[in-house]
Formats: C-alpha cells, structure tokens, sequence
C-alpha cells in the first residue's frame, strides 16, 4: 500500500492514478491531519509526502507516532528498491565497502609507485643545475633610454644600448621619444616619458 499526501487536488490524483495503473494499491490525503486519522487504522508500505503542506502538518509527518515503525519503514524501502531483502542489502553494501577500500588504497599507494611518474614531474628544477626562472631585470629599474618603436602601449627600447620590450602606463609614446623604466613587475619593463 502506497499512501500518498499531497495539498495539489491534481498531482495528488496524478500520482494516485499512476501507482494504481502500475498495479500498486495507491490512496491520497490531502493533509497531514487525515494521513494521522488513516494511520490509525493501517500503515502503508511506503508513503510519498508532500512536506510542503500550507498548514505545515507535512513536516509533522516525518517526526513519527506511536503508531509508526520508522525502522521498519526504512526496512521496507530498501527491500522494495533493492528488490531482495536484506540479503540484497548487504551484497550492495559490501560492494560499495570494498570499492571504497580499493579507491583508497589506490590513491595511496599510486603516486608513490613508478607507474604514476609519467604523469608527475618528480625532479626539482634548482638553479645550481642550470635552471633559471625569469631574467633578471632591476638592473634596468631608474635607467633612462630612447624608444625605437612606438610604444602603444607596448614596444621596443634602447636601454643601454641593448633592445629591450618595454611597456607604458597605457600612454602612446613616440619613436625617438625619452624613457625612463620606473616600475619592473617580473619580466615586463613600466617605463614613462622622460622630461
């Protein structure tokens, strides 16, 4: 038997109707205070609750009653969707335990194993060995020099007498024009017009 407590005359006959038409043994309420009364008198093997109800007895419903084996409702719901009892229950359950064991195992015991080193670079890139991050460039910060090519914002110096890419405050500045480098973030060269 599957009771179903529902305020919304249509989905309530809705929902009535198709378990009836699957072949279950459907009933509707359409409150809380009915769904009591018929509790008294029998108990379904599952109901389907609207706790939304405007009266707010739906979230009543769940708290339990004298009359009520919420443990064995439990039971119930899990024989009917497993299909096979407890026996069911506890295949399922002892799967889902081993797959867990196994996960965990594996998240584990893989990133320590070789067969995970084409995946991770192990090896620590120090600058003893030859390895170098970003040039160094405050050298350059407070030095003076003449564009080469329009900055737009961004474009080509001589600084030094070497060519260096250099960036400005979003101003253009002309070819041939005086820079001076205020400003180094990383590998970008700020430079404003020098007057």
């Amino acid at each position: 038997m599957i009771w179903c407590v529902e305020d919304d005359a249509s989905i309530r006959d809705i929902e009535v109707y198709t378990l009836s038409s699957t072949g279950f043994e459907a009933r509707g309420f359409d409150d809380g205070v009915s769904f009591w009364s018929a509790l008294q008198t029998g108990k379904p093997d599952l109901v389907v609750l609207d706790v939304m109800l405007p009266d707010g007895s739906g979230a009543l419903i769940p708290i339990g009653s004298p009359f009520w084996n919420w443990g064995e409702m439990y039971v119930r719901i899990i024989e009917n969707i497993l299909g096979g009892g407890w026996d069911a229950f506890c295949i399922v359950g002892g799967t889902v335990a081993v797959l867990a064991a196994i996960c965990t195992l594996l998240f584990w015991f893989i990133p320590s194993s070789s067969s995970w080193n084409p995946f991770v670079l192990r090896e620590k890139q120090k600058n003893s060995e030859g390895y170098t991050g970003a040039a160094d460039y405050s050298c350059y910060l407070g030095k003076k020099g003449k564009v080469i090519a329009p900055l737009r914002p961004a474009g080509t110096a001589l600084i030094d007498g070497e060519r260096v890419d250099v960036v400005s405050f979003g101003d253009y500045i002309d070819k041939d024009s005086e820079i001076e480098v205020v400003k180094i973030e990383g590998s970008k060269l700020l430079v404003k017009k020098y007057e």
